[in-house]
């Protein structure tokens, strides 16, 4: 086997090949990197580590992973494991294994992980992410110990789950400075919302409400909501004086008095918001043409900044659509980022897009071929090469 560098292993489940024959295929692949890289000094060092899998996971796919993970934790900082059985969770990164990744900063789980008993104790991670919602038939959120994700900083988690990472009467409470709610995203052309599940605005503020009981002061939120309203987001404001950064993810185009109307009502309250970005990422399933329907009208949204600018003099990044942003000058004057596309909303361009679109942004940086083994990956200064490694299971869970 030629040196490993970068891998992406995507496994997919169709009615001509079933579950049983796709992790065949599975264990044969495992069982042939761990064949070769028997010594363990000889296996890749991965700097990302992405892992969607089926229930019952064999037990030799879990070994090699678990050799990779063993291999990488002078480096590795991205993890993701994505199972509905926490058994085989626990099976891939069980707990001495995770008190071991020294520089992982960031890890994604399914909420069932909550439920194993100290899991996340006297863990060093800063940045965690949890799929799905409320777990236990009560409906409530479940407790975890007060020495669980000590110094925890990021957040990313359904509304309802709130209460397990900043309780109200937890000491000593969780240093979370930033929440991102259902894990959404924005991405510059892309980003990353909830497509089963918007939350009800109650929820939101309920969540936001329990930032006052995080350790420090609260600076970056982003959520999605199904119709921006000035007035509903006002209720927001007592809970948000030192925010810094918000991203609202839209379910539909916001109407163009509502986001005049953020400006008077809304950002003149928040003195050290900087950044305010609206995202029409849902809108692109459809199509990456498809946007707000003001996301190309650069004389509409010049008129909101200069209301948004007498509002407030600390705002300096804008966005009203993923396709392109607005910078504050030195001068005073916003600046997009690039020219909107000339095409209306809605109407297909005649270009045709470049192949693997998709693929072109990865954590390495470097562009991913039409190959199972590519050269991606980058050197951490230490003679060792990072590797971005994502195994995929695309199927009925």
């Amino acid at each position: 086997m030629p040196a490993l560098k970068h891998l992406e292993l995507f496994i997919l489940n169709t009615p001509q090949l079933g579950q049983a024959y796709i992790l065949g295929g599975f264990v044969h692949f495992a069982s042939a990197l761990t064949r070769e890289h028997a010594a363990l000094s000889s296996l890749p060092k991965l700097s990302v580590c992405k892992l969607y899998l089926p229930r019952g996971v064999p037990a030799i796919v879990s070994f090699a992973i678990r050799t990779l993970l063993a291999s990488s934790s002078s480096v590795i900082h991205t993890l993701t494991v994505t199972t509905r059985d926490p058994a085989d969770a626990q099976s891939i990164i069980p707990l001495p294994l995770l008190s071991r990744l020294p520089v992982l900063k960031h890890l994604e789980i399914e909420a069932s992980m909550l439920l194993v008993r100290d899991f996340g104790c006297g863990s060093a991670l800063r940045s965690l992410a949890v799929n799905e919602h409320i777990l236990t038939t009560t409906g409530d959120a479940p407790a975890l110990p007060s020495d669980s994700w000590p110094l925890l900083e990021e957040l990313a988690c359904s509304p309802e789950l709130i209460t397990s990472f900043l309780p109200e009467q937890d000491e000593p409470r969780r240093p979370i400075h930033t929440l991102r709610l259902c894990n959404v995203t924005y991405e510059r052309n892309g980003g990353q919302h909830s497509m089963y599940y918007t939350p009800p605005w109650k929820g939101i503020v309920w969540a936001v409400e329990h930032t006052v009981y995080s350790a420090v002061p609260f600076k970056h939120l982003t959520f999605q909501v199904d119709g921006m309203s000035v007035t509903v987001l006002r209720e927001l404001l007592p809970y948000l004086r030192t925010l810094e950064t918000l991203v609202i993810v839209d379910m539909s185009s916001p109407d163009p008095d509502e986001v005049l109307a953020l400006g008077e009502g809304f950002v003149a309250h928040l003195p050290r918001l900087h950044t305010l970005l609206l995202s029409d990422v849902s809108f692109k399933v459809c199509g990456q043409n498809c946007a707000f329907r003001f996301a190309r009208d650069l004389a509409l949204q010049r008129g909101w900044l200069a209301e948004f600018a007498r509002r407030s003099p600390v705002l300096r990044r804008v966005a009203f659509t993923t396709e392109f942003e607005w910078e504050k000058g030195a001068d005073g004057v916003w600046y997009p980022s690039e020219l909107p596309r000339d095409a209306p909303v809605g109407q297909e361009e005649n270009e045709e897009a470049p192949e693997h679109e998709e693929d072109a942004d990865i954590d390495s940086g470097e562009e991913v071929g039409s190959d199972t083994i590519g050269e991606g990956g980058g050197s951490n200064g230490d003679g060792t090469t990072s590797v971005h490694v994502e195994v995929a299971y695309l199927g009925q869970l």
